[in-house]
């Protein structure tokens, strides 16, 4: 088992987790996402935080801002 991490975007003002992995015992990690619910052009701001856990000398962390923008269908 790796290291858990907390994949955030910001909604509404404020960063909310919408997934929780592990990585892998080399430290690397990869998911997907599908954007179901955007329409139109948006741009997203991501980030990484890595929680506090028992048999982990480190504090909680978090990753520099990703912005990613997505170009979904025309809104109605």
């Amino acid at each position: 088992a790796g290291k858990l991490i907390e994949l955030q975007v910001v909604l509404s003002g404020r960063w909310q987790t919408f997934r929780t992995t592990r990585t892998q015992a080399d430290g690397s990690w990869a998911i997907r996402y599908a954007f179901r619910r955007t329409c139109g052009l948006l741009r997203y701001r991501f980030r990484a935080q890595l929680p506090a856990e028992a048999g982990y000398a480190f504090q909680t962390g978090l990753t520099r801002t990703v912005v990613v923008t997505v170009r979904g269908p025309r809104c109605r």
